[in-house]
């Protein structure tokens, strides 16, 4: 599905965390899955090959025939899987590139949080980043009803 997606469009990955004493946790144990809690980062995912692929396609779509052979390496939650810290460090690159572009062209700061953010906005660095990145609509001007020729008898 994710394949046949129009682009461009941003997926937001995050990695489930569960929270401990409650009813998900325990339905996960008589499961047997191991979930990560809750105290550990949601942002940092597996790096297992479907986590991979779904980083790279979020930027490049493979030829078919390449994306189909890439999935028969993909392997269900549960079954063992190798790792893949470097590849998915080196794909995830260009897509924070690819993010950063975004949002600097549709002067989209709202992921800037915190002191940092504050600051940038204070000393109007984020009022002059829109000046530059945001591109002006412009309404097309109304043209007049065309005259038609006058017609002789």
């Amino acid at each position: 599905m994710i394949y046949r997606l129009a682009r461009p469009f941003t997926l937001n990955i995050f990695s489930l965390r569960i929270i401990p004493n409650t009813p998900l946790e325990k339905q996960m144990a008589e499961h047997g899955f191991a979930i990560e809690q809750i105290s550990k980062n949601y942002r940092s995912i597996r790096p297992t090959f479907a986590n991979v692929l779904l980083q790279l396609i979020m930027v490049w779509r493979p030829p078919r025939r390449l994306f189909n052979y890439w999935l028969t390496k993909v392997r269900a939650y549960g079954e063992e899987q190798n790792s893949y810290r470097i590849l998915i460090h080196l794909v995830r690159i260009p897509w924070c590139a690819q993010q950063a572009w975004r949002h600097l062209r549709h002067s989209e700061f709202t992921t800037i949080t915190g002191s940092a953010g504050y600051m940038l906005w204070k000393i109007g660095a984020l009022g002059l980043m829109k000046r530059f990145f945001r591109r002006e609509l412009k309404i097309p001007a109304e043209k007049p009803p065309a005259r038609r020729a006058a017609t002789t008898n």
